[in-house]
């Protein structure tokens, strides 16, 4: 038996991929291979100072806010913390205070 069909082969899972305002793509990761979440993927050509100056802010911008996200868990944690010591301290007060084994 012989199967003939024509047509389009699409993969299940696909992305696309783009330079930013349709900058020239340099390189992308090779087709096939596998990448994390984190790897770069693709790079193209800045055409200006002004437009390296604006990427270098946006990815800094990005940077601060994970930073923040960070710093803000580590306060959480210093609350908690600080919360856990009143607490204990309250209760050594009144176990001292109000101790039966003293009278």
């Amino acid at each position: 038996m012989k199967v003939s069909e024509t047509g389009e082969l699409v993969a299940q899972n696909q992305a696309t991929i783009s330079a930013i305002n349709d900058k020239q793509i340099l390189n992308l990761a090779p087709e096939g291979s596998w990448v994390e979440p984190g790897d770069t993927l693709k790079g193209y050509v800045v055409e200006s100072g002004v437009e390296q100056a604006r990427l270098a802010y946006l990815e800094m911008q990005a940077r601060t806010r994970s930073l923040a996200s960070v710093v803000d868990a580590r306060a959480a944690d210093v609350e908690r913390a600080e919360s856990v010591v009143k607490n204990n301290e309250r209760k050594t007060y009144f176990r001292e205070r109000f101790s039966t084994e003293r009278w």
